[in-house]
Protein backbone atom coordinates (compact mmCIF):
# COMPACT_ATOMS: atom_id res chain seq x y z
CA UNK A 1 0.00 0.00 0.00
CA UNK A 2 1.28 3.23 -0.96
CA UNK A 3 -0.43 6.82 0.36
CA UNK A 4 -1.21 8.77 -2.42
CA UNK A 5 1.29 12.01 -2.28
CA UNK A 6 -0.65 14.99 -1.04
CA UNK A 7 0.33 17.44 -3.27
CA UNK A 8 -1.66 18.03 -6.25
CA UNK A 9 -2.19 15.03 -8.08
CA UNK A 10 -0.93 15.18 -12.11
CA UNK A 11 -2.66 12.35 -13.00
CA UNK A 12 -6.12 10.48 -11.88
CA UNK A 13 -7.67 7.37 -13.38
CA UNK A 14 -10.75 9.40 -15.90
CA UNK A 15 -12.78 6.04 -16.30
CA UNK A 16 -13.35 2.90 -15.36
CA UNK A 17 -14.84 0.00 -17.80
CA UNK A 18 -15.71 -3.80 -18.02
CA UNK A 19 -15.18 -5.58 -20.71
CA UNK A 20 -15.07 -2.09 -21.87
CA UNK A 21 -18.72 -1.50 -21.76
CA UNK A 22 -18.81 2.23 -20.91
CA UNK A 23 -22.40 0.96 -18.82
CA UNK A 24 -21.53 -2.17 -17.69
CA UNK A 25 -24.76 -3.55 -16.75
CA UNK A 26 -26.57 -6.77 -17.47
CA UNK A 27 -23.06 -7.65 -19.12
CA UNK A 28 -22.29 -11.57 -19.52
CA UNK A 29 -19.13 -11.80 -17.90
CA UNK A 30 -19.09 -13.29 -13.90
CA UNK A 31 -15.74 -12.34 -14.34
CA UNK A 32 -15.44 -9.05 -15.95
CA UNK A 33 -12.27 -7.72 -17.24
CA UNK A 34 -11.22 -4.41 -16.19
CA UNK A 35 -9.61 -1.67 -18.02
CA UNK A 36 -8.87 2.28 -16.47
CA UNK A 37 -7.88 5.36 -18.57
CA UNK A 38 -5.77 7.97 -17.59
CA UNK A 39 -6.11 11.76 -17.42
CA UNK A 40 -3.49 14.80 -16.21
CA UNK A 41 0.03 16.28 -17.66
CA UNK A 42 2.67 14.09 -15.41
CA UNK A 43 5.21 13.94 -17.80
CA UNK A 44 7.46 10.62 -17.60
CA UNK A 45 4.39 8.93 -15.29
CA UNK A 46 4.46 5.05 -15.95
CA UNK A 47 2.02 2.65 -13.86
CA UNK A 48 4.10 0.75 -11.60
CA UNK A 49 1.09 -0.94 -9.95
CA UNK A 50 -2.40 -1.37 -8.58
CA UNK A 51 -4.90 -1.60 -6.10
CA UNK A 52 -8.88 -2.79 -6.82
CA UNK A 53 -11.62 -2.33 -4.25
CA UNK A 54 -14.51 -4.19 -4.45
CA UNK A 55 -17.76 -3.54 -2.33
CA UNK A 56 -20.83 -6.19 -2.76
CA UNK A 57 -24.20 -6.17 -0.90
CA UNK A 58 -27.54 -8.35 -0.45
CA UNK A 59 -29.42 -10.67 1.04
CA UNK A 60 -28.49 -9.36 4.37
CA UNK A 61 -24.80 -9.18 3.98
CA UNK A 62 -22.21 -6.58 3.00
CA UNK A 63 -18.52 -7.34 1.67
CA UNK A 64 -15.66 -5.31 0.72
CA UNK A 65 -12.26 -6.45 -0.43
CA UNK A 66 -9.58 -5.05 -1.62
CA UNK A 67 -6.46 -6.45 -3.83
CA UNK A 68 -2.96 -4.99 -4.74
CA UNK A 69 -1.03 -5.81 -8.18
CA UNK A 70 2.92 -4.90 -9.10
CA UNK A 71 1.91 -4.52 -12.36
CA UNK A 72 1.51 -1.87 -15.53
CA UNK A 73 -1.21 -3.22 -17.15
CA UNK A 74 -4.34 -1.58 -17.09
CA UNK A 75 -6.30 -3.06 -20.11
CA UNK A 76 -8.43 -6.12 -19.73
CA UNK A 77 -7.00 -6.26 -16.11
CA UNK A 78 -8.68 -10.06 -15.02
CA UNK A 79 -11.25 -9.94 -12.33
CA UNK A 80 -10.21 -10.61 -8.85
CA UNK A 81 -12.41 -11.83 -6.81
CA UNK A 82 -15.40 -14.15 -6.30
CA UNK A 83 -17.08 -14.68 -9.45
CA UNK A 84 -20.05 -12.58 -9.99
CA UNK A 85 -23.24 -14.57 -10.11
CA UNK A 86 -26.49 -13.94 -12.19
CA UNK A 87 -27.85 -10.47 -11.80
CA UNK A 88 -25.60 -9.82 -8.80
CA UNK A 89 -23.85 -6.15 -8.45
CA UNK A 90 -20.91 -4.87 -7.40
CA UNK A 91 -19.37 -1.21 -6.81
CA UNK A 92 -15.07 -1.33 -7.56
CA UNK A 93 -12.74 1.64 -7.79
CA UNK A 94 -8.97 1.55 -8.83
CA UNK A 95 -6.17 3.37 -7.91
CA UNK A 96 -2.58 3.10 -9.55
CA UNK A 97 0.76 3.41 -8.20
CA UNK A 98 3.74 5.59 -10.32
CA UNK A 99 6.76 3.76 -11.11
CA UNK A 100 10.32 5.84 -10.25
CA UNK A 101 8.85 7.79 -7.34
CA UNK A 102 6.15 9.22 -9.02
CA UNK A 103 2.87 9.78 -6.50
CA UNK A 104 -0.21 7.40 -7.01
CA UNK A 105 -3.24 8.50 -8.55
CA UNK A 106 -6.42 9.09 -6.26
CA UNK A 107 -9.14 6.61 -6.12
CA UNK A 108 -11.14 6.31 -9.43
CA UNK A 109 -14.97 7.16 -8.64
CA UNK A 110 -17.15 4.34 -7.63
CA UNK A 111 -18.19 2.51 -11.07
CA UNK A 112 -21.44 -0.39 -11.00
CA UNK A 113 -21.02 -3.60 -12.48
CA UNK A 114 -23.99 -6.02 -12.91
CA UNK A 115 -24.14 -9.44 -14.65
CA UNK A 116 -27.18 -10.40 -16.20
CA UNK A 117 -28.58 -13.71 -16.41
CA UNK A 118 -25.92 -15.99 -16.72
CA UNK A 119 -27.66 -19.04 -16.92
CA UNK A 120 -30.22 -21.01 -18.87
CA UNK A 121 -32.24 -21.96 -15.83
CA UNK A 122 -32.32 -18.45 -15.09
CA UNK A 123 -34.67 -18.07 -17.69
CA UNK A 124 -37.31 -20.74 -16.40
CA UNK A 125 -40.47 -19.37 -16.86
CA UNK A 126 -39.99 -16.31 -18.85
CA UNK A 127 -43.35 -15.62 -20.84
CA UNK A 128 -42.44 -14.93 -24.19
CA UNK A 129 -44.10 -11.76 -26.43
CA UNK A 130 -44.63 -12.69 -30.25
CA UNK A 131 -46.20 -10.14 -32.96
CA UNK A 132 -49.24 -10.37 -33.56
CA UNK A 133 -49.04 -9.66 -37.53
CA UNK A 134 -47.49 -11.59 -40.06
CA UNK A 135 -43.72 -10.80 -40.81
CA UNK A 136 -42.24 -10.80 -44.47
CA UNK A 137 -38.86 -12.01 -43.81
CA UNK A 138 -37.98 -10.96 -47.18
CA UNK A 139 -38.81 -7.07 -46.71
CA UNK A 140 -37.09 -4.25 -45.31
CA UNK A 141 -37.02 -4.77 -41.52
CA UNK A 142 -38.96 -2.40 -39.67
CA UNK A 143 -39.07 -1.64 -35.85
CA UNK A 144 -41.41 -3.27 -33.39
CA UNK A 145 -43.55 -2.57 -30.42
CA UNK A 146 -43.81 -5.17 -27.87
CA UNK A 147 -46.27 -5.17 -25.09
CA UNK A 148 -47.35 -7.76 -22.51
CA UNK A 149 -49.47 -6.62 -19.31
CA UNK A 150 -48.74 -8.80 -16.51
CA UNK A 151 -50.42 -8.42 -12.74
CA UNK A 152 -48.15 -7.78 -9.47
CA UNK A 153 -49.69 -8.96 -6.01
CA UNK A 154 -47.39 -6.82 -4.14
CA UNK A 155 -45.48 -3.66 -3.10
CA UNK A 156 -42.29 -3.44 -5.35
CA UNK A 157 -39.38 -1.09 -4.46
CA UNK A 158 -37.06 -2.59 -7.21
CA UNK A 159 -37.09 -4.39 -10.82
CA UNK A 160 -35.12 -5.64 -13.58
CA UNK A 161 -36.48 -6.29 -16.65
CA UNK A 162 -34.51 -9.14 -18.68
CA UNK A 163 -35.54 -8.98 -22.64
CA UNK A 164 -33.86 -11.15 -25.21
CA UNK A 165 -34.43 -11.39 -28.85
CA UNK A 166 -33.48 -14.06 -31.17
CA UNK A 167 -30.46 -14.45 -28.44
CA UNK A 168 -29.11 -11.12 -29.00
Amino acid sequence: YRQPCTESMAVSISQLTFEHHRDAFGIGESQPRISWRFAGNASNWEQSGYDIQIRKSGLGRDYESMYSKTSPDSVYVPWPDHPLGSSERAMVRARAHGSNGHSSTPWSDWVAVETGLLNKDDWAGAMPIAAVHDIDVNAPKRPMYFRKDFHIDKDITSARLYITALGL
